[in-house]
């Protein structure tokens, strides 16, 4: 839940004891300070997890606060501390109902009674906080019902960041109301726009700065901008992609509209400049307020200081109020050159492979040619189990000097983590698909760059032995999620033991399908291969440019179908929704044969933990992978082409 108030509740009930501290007597004061302790013991218990003593310290303070009514009904500081007490163990209801009755007391004071309306507002808040958490249930609850709670809380405090939520649910909603598309849409757009005034107005806030106007806006497309230095890579425009075909059961076949339109890409320059937050946003210093900002679907409330102009009066926003607050950042380092390949979610796989990377690629020249060994690149921090970010390095900039790197953490607080005199910052307009969203997609021809850069190098370094090169054997990958149902496959398997667990989408079906998939893969005398992120890249990017066939459901490990080689054909089981054809994408930008076969639908979407495929699921797409293994033998007759021989 998020919360939103004038001040804290520890702070709020010191105002309080000292407006009334000498207006009661000494029992009274007595029982007003038992209400303090009482709140103090119940957080420490909840702190530890014991909820039931929790609940024990609660009732003891509503005993000793009809205990001090009793003695004088007409003090309002027992009110008080009953109601923040309450708050503060998240009895909105309750606290609710005592701050109104506190408000009763003061209805004299003004001052007092506008206290207790920003409390009853604070209150309100954290009630419909909590209701919307409940039904979200961390993504896997009531969509709908979230959806209902958030547009409450937005009625008390309408903030960019439960408009960002709302893009978020709506998102979620989409594989089954595709309708509500255009509504996420708005809330990415609203949210950031939100953003951009709170830092504005902050900027404003100081003395010293004065937002000029034509420089106070999100710079979504460079050629708009005329001040700044521009290296253009390709203008876009060009069309690719072709319709895809979905399995789908008891309906017959569907399609897919998968037609692209490429977008331009530039290298800039940009001088004296701040980067923000985990997404790495990028910020003009002095007059010049112009938030450069990786993508629209960046939550840019949580990345940039903001002040919250939608509270009176106006202050420093928390975005991670009433959350467990990230760990503190490191002081802002300053660096005179550098090249940033940070944006969104860097770290994970598919970010990594199909946007960081990308950057890495477009620049390489500018690094490889650093003569003066000043200028330094900014990665995201490797985190992963295989050092996977190291690996792609190796590949693209293997002579680049280590203590030159400056690795940038996709966490903590929304605060500048580096001044930069002179900036290179690697960047592109995605492309479009009419009637469509394109979300996190990159132009085709840099992904084809780097693919064929990644595809050569390898070739170099492991060269393939002719037998390998020219055999004849069908080769399908299998990308697992539901690694403990794979494990469990062949008694004493331990192919998997050490491969990581994804939290999310893994399949009900998954070690049925497996099963029938090796049984149709032998019919043809191929390999079967299930895929683990153990392996060394090197040894990835053979895999995938060797197969004959790859399946798995929408996940990070389809990334690897950058690698394959032209034609192959690659069977995802996903998602309806426009914001899950990353992978459809990746296909029509390489020329891949892409089928998609269709997850039962969840209002809860790509954030669901567990996904199945339904009645006659896996045979459904079982026959869709002999079908194509035998369209693939017929056409090839007994030679399997790869692209690595």
């Amino acid at each position: 839940a998020e919360y939103m108030g004038g001040c804290d509740n520890s702070r709020m009930l010191c105002v309080v004891l000292i407006v009334f501290a000498t207006a009661a007597g000494d029992k009274y004061e007595q029982l007003c300070d038992t209400i303090i302790r009482h709140n103090q013991n119940a957080a420490r218990a909840w702190e530890k997890g014991n909820h039931r003593e929790a609940e024990e310290w609660v009732q003891k303070a509503e005993r000793v606060f009809q205990a001090a009514v009793e003695l004088n009904a007409d003090e309002p500081q027992a009110y008080f501390n009953i109601a923040v007490f309450m708050l503060n163990v998240h009895k909105f209801e309750s606290a609710l109902n005592y701050w109104n009755m506190a408000r009763e007391k003061v209805i004299n004071q003004p001052q007092l009674v506008r206290v207790c309306d920003e409390r009853i507002q604070f209150t309100q808040f954290g009630w419909y906080s909590s209701q919307r958490d409940t039904a979200y249930n961390e993504g896997q609850g009531n969509i709908r019902e979230a959806i209902r709670f958030a547009h409450l809380q937005s009625q008390v405090y309408d903030t960019p960041i439960i408009s960002f939520d709302l893009a978020t649910f709506h998102v979620m909603l989409s594989e089954v109301s595709p309708e509500v598309v255009p509504v996420a849409e708005a809330h990415f757009e609203r949210s950031q726009q939100m953003a951009l005034r709170g830092w504005t107005d902050l900027r404003e806030s100081r003395k010293e700065t004065f937002c000029d106007q034509n420089l106070r806006h999100i710079v979504s497309d460079w050629r708009f901008e005329n001040d700044l230095s521009v290296e253009s890579i390709q203008t876009g425009g060009n069309v690719y992609g072709e319709h895809v075909s979905v399995v789908n059961a008891g309906n017959g076949n569907e399609m897919i509209h998968a037609k692209y339109v490429s977008g331009a890409s530039a290298i800039l320059t940009l001088s004296g400049v701040g980067i923000f937050g985990s997404d790495a946003v990028i910020a003009g210093r002095q007059n010049d307020c112009r938030l450069f900002v990786p993508n629209k679907y960046s939550n840019l409330a949580q990345n940039i200081p903001i002040f919250s102009y939608w509270t009176a009066p106006p202050q420093l926003f928390d975005p991670f109020q009433g959350k467990y607050p990230p760990p503190p950042h490191p002081q802002p380092q300053s660096i005179d050159e550098a090249v940033t390949t940070v944006s969104t979610a860097a770290s994970s796989y598919f970010h990594f492979v199909t946007e960081a990377l990308v950057r890495l690629w477009m620049v390489r020249e500018k690094l490889e040619n650093n003569s003066n060994n000043k200028i330094h690149l900014i990665l995201p921090r490797d985190t992963s189990r295989n050092r996977f970010i190291s690996q792609f390095l190796s590949l693209v900039l293997p002579k680049f000097p280590p203590n030159r790197i400056i690795e940038y953490n996709q966490g903590g607080p929304n605060n500048a983590r580096i001044f930069v005199k002179s900036l290179v910052y690697p960047t592109w307009t995605p492309p479009t698909i009419e009637h469509s969203v394109a979300h996190f997609l990159t132009p085709p021809y840099l992904l084809q760059q780097v693919r064929e850069h990644l595809i050569s190098t390898v070739r170099s370094q492991h060269p393939i032995p002719d037998s390998a090169a020219h055999s004849q054997n069908i080769r399908v990958i299998y990308c697992a999620r539901n690694i403990k149902a794979v494990s469990e496959r062949k008694e004493g398997s331990t192919d998997m033991e050490d491969a990581s667990v994804p939290t999310m989408r893994r399949l009900v079906e998954e070690r049925e399908l497996l099963d029938q998939i090796e049984a149709v893969v032998n019919e043809f005398n191929g390999s079967l291969t299930v895929f683990n992120d153990k392996t060394p890249i090197h040894d990835v990017i053979r895999m995938f440019g060797e197969a004959t066939l790859v399946i798995g459901v929408h996940g990070g490990a389809l990334t690897n179908t950058l690698f394959c080689a032209p034609g192959t054909t690659v069977v995802e089981i996903g998602f309806r929704t426009p914001y899950a054809r990353h992978y459809v994408h990746l296909s029509q930008a390489i020329g891949l044969k892409h089928i998609m076969a269709f997850l039962e639908e969840s209002e809860r979407g790509v954030g669901a933990n567990v996904v199945s495929v339904g009645v006659d699921g896996v045979s459904r797409i079982v026959e869709v992978v002999r079908n194509e293994l035998r369209t693939r033998e017929k056409a090839w007759g007994s030679q399997i082409k790869t692209e690595l021989r």
